[in-house]
């Protein structure tokens, strides 16, 4: 790609990273009317629709295929930061959700995105940096396991949150 056509997709990806996170937000509150786990699905789903889109973005040459696989990547994985942050509030003790916020970010930013670049280093030097692009997708798929598997218990531990706060968080 030229810096110029990157500039653009850098630019309609940012575009779809804010659509995603609206998008996301919206449906996770949907599904959170439908189920207690709502949230957590929509992260799921969210994180599970990126992959395709991020292997399409390995895969494809530059042009018009790889600005849309881009902006769907960006779009789809941005699904996460409302549920997540909504359901850190679910969660955390009473008076104590900014904390909790906090540490979530921290945690997920310190084993995850700071690794990430020494990781991809290390597979890039190993053998190629397009088999290196395929640790993060196949990270995706890992994350939407680990998320669904999540959504067995959080009914108990949103019931266990919620009977343990005092005040107007209680009503969630």
């Amino acid at each position: 790609m030229s810096k110029g056509q990157a500039s653009t997709l850098f630019g309609l990806a940012l575009f779809g990273g804010l659509g995603g996170v609206l998008a996301g937000g919206r449906i996770a509150d949907r599904l959170r009317r439908r189920g207690v786990a709502g949230r957590l699905w929509t992260i799921v789903l969210g994180i599970s629709l990126t992959a395709p889109c991020a292997a399409m973005s390995i895969l494809v040459p530059a042009g018009i295929g790889l600005y849309f696989a881009g902006v769907a990547t960006m779009f789809f994985i941005s699904w996460y930061h409302a549920p997540v942050a909504a359901t850190v509030d679910d969660l955390a003790p009473m008076g104590r959700s900014v904390a909790a916020q906090g540490l979530v970010i921290f945690t997920m930013h310190l084993l995850g995105t700071a690794p990430s670049s020494w990781v991809i280093g290390i597979v890039s030097k190993e053998w190629s940096l397009t088999t290196a692009m395929w640790v993060p997708t196949v990270a995706l798929g890992v994350a939407a396991s680990c998320m669904a598997f999540a959504t067995r218990s959080f009914a108990v531990d949103a019931s266990r949150a919620r009977a343990g706060r005092t005040g107007p968080e209680q009503a969630l």
